[in-house]
């Protein structure tokens, strides 16, 4: 039933946004140096990578890497990033994900390839298995302004009370949230902490889909991933100030 609910919600926007989403393709051609389209890699179902579109809202030259890990996300921007990222435009182009089944239309965000804090965290908590989301309850609950920690909570209470009904109530807020550019908030009780370990398994085996065996050291010890391998534990900070804190901490230690 969702699968065909995808379906045919994603045929009725793709004909009723053909005018639209032309415009937004040609402004950003003419606003911008580069390609209309932003490919980038995305974990999926079962941490299957895919590629992923959406109107390109940042320059070429910009570092891939989550918007958190930026010094300063806003100087990267297009003259219209702003306005696409805010109105959510920008993620039009990922219904060819829906039609392909990469993707449905509600689930956890799809996450970076890079973004291994989030991925070790979701494969512990059981998330993965689901088909990621053009939205989603974490998305209708403080976006990108939510910890590592909330997400995870967020996309694992969904996981838990998952529903037509629950998808529908999403949808709505989504749409509602977008055309009154209402501002989002993390429930009470979801808080996360700077910090968040889980078995270091979980995230070796997340990791294994995707690394070479020979290229998981060098991106464990990459400060932009957010990771930090213990033995016996993964942790998983949510930025990158938080992770050279610790690193150094670490290091005092011994």
């Amino acid at each position: 039933m969702k699968r065909a609910f995808d379906l045919c919600l994603t045929g009725f926007a793709l004909v009723a946004g053909v005018i639209p989403l032309t415009l937004i393709a040609l402004v950003v051609k003419l606003t911008s140096r580069g390609p209309v389209l932003y490919w980038s890699d995305r974990i999926g179902r079962d941490n299957r990578i895919f590629r992923m579109p959406k109107f390109r809202t940042m320059r070429v030259d910009t570092p891939e890497v989550a918007s958190h890990l930026l010094d300063d996300p806003d100087r990267w921007l297009t003259p219209i990033g702003n306005l696409l990222r805010r109105t959510s435009l920008d993620e039009f182009p990922q219904l060819w994900n829906i039609v392909r089944g990469d993707m449905s239309l509600v689930g956890p965000r799809p996450a970076l390839h890079n973004q291994h804090d989030l991925i070790a965290l979701r494969t512990f908590h059981g998330v993965h298995r689901l088909l990621p989301g053009l939205t989603g309850w974490a998305q209708i609950n403080g976006r990108d302004e939510t910890s590592i920690a909330e997400k995870v909570a967020l996309d694992t209470h969904y996981l838990h009370n998952r529903s037509f009904r629950f998808d529908i109530e999403i949808l709505v807020r989504t749409f509602l949230q977008v055309i009154l550019r209402k501002g989002t908030s993390v429930p009470d009780g979801l808080r996360g902490v700077a910090e968040q370990a889980v078995p270091a398994e979980a995230f070796l085996s997340s990791a294994a889909v995707w690394f070479e065996q020979g290229a998981l050291e060098k991106a464990l010890a990459d400060c932009d991933r957010a990771i930090r391998l213990d033995p016996g534990n993964a942790v998983a900070h949510n930025s990158r100030s938080t992770f050279l804190a610790a690193q150094s901490e670490h290091a005092a230690g011994h």
